[in-house]
Formats: structure tokens, sequence, C-alpha cells
């Protein structure tokens, strides 16, 4: 009996020892994360029209815009796979929903669910982030 016992003890150990190789080199085959600063003069700028202008960045799953619209501008109605949130940092902005337009104002933010119309007036000169991130899959639970 002793005997088997050891058996089945080396049988583990060894089996232990392989699994614990194998998740290492899984580990050595991932790339680690990383962690980057980018300087606001070297994010390019990206003029849209007359009234816009936007400095975006992109990471694995969200891209963040700094985004200026002068008086006037306006998106155009629509919507898209990606929620979305605005966040004023100064001037105010029109945000249009299916519950009606309301006035924001810095601090304020706007958060747009996959797929659901919208559309933002600048009343003044406006400054806003914006951030897009996956959003959900048509069909999916």
């Amino acid at each position: 009996m002793k005997r088997y016992f050891l058996i089945a003890t080396l049988a583990c150990v060894g089996i232990g020892s392989m699994a614990l190789n194998a998740q290492q080199g899984r580990m050595a085959q991932i790339v680690p994360p990383q962690a980057t600063v980018h300087k606001e003069g070297d994010i390019p700028l990206n003029v849209v029209n007359e009234l816009i202008e936007a400095k975006s960045i992109r990471s694995q799953t969200v891209i963040l815009s700094q985004t200026f619209l002068k008086a006037g501008a306006r998106s155009p109605h629509h919507n898209h796979p990606e929620e979305e949130l605005i966040v004023v940092i100064s001037g105010r902005l029109r945000a249009m929903t299916p519950d009606g337009d309301v006035i924001m104002e810095p601090g304020d933010v706007y958060v747009i669910e996959s797929y659901a119309e919208h559309q933002v007036v600048a009343l003044e000169d406006t400054f806003m982030v914006e951030a897009f991130g996956p959003g959900r899959v048509v069909g999916a639970p």
C-alpha cells in the first residue's frame, strides 16, 4: 500500500511540475502591459472643419479625444456601436436626446450607450473630452 501511495505522490508531483513549467512558458509569451505618457504637444491635431478640432489617443480598447468646438459647431445626428462619454471642460453644449434637449455646462457628463441616437451643438466655444470604448455587439446577450 505504501508503495502505491509513493508512486501516486511522485506522479502528482511530476504532473504538477509539468503544469507549472507549461504555465511559465505561456507567461513568457505574454507581452507585458505598457503605461505610456503622451505629451500634449506631441498629440496630432485633427482639424475636422473650421468649427471642430480634436486631439485623439487610442489604447487597445478606448479612444480619448480632447475636442474643441467653436460656437455653432454641430455634430451630425448619429449613433455608433461604441459607448461614448462626453465631459464638458469649458463652454456650453446642447445635448439632444430622445427625452429632449439638455444644456451641458462644465463638469456635466453625457453618457451615450451603444447605438443611442445623439447629437451636440456648441452654444459657445466649448472644450470637451470624449471617451469611446467597446460597446455591445448587436444580438449578443
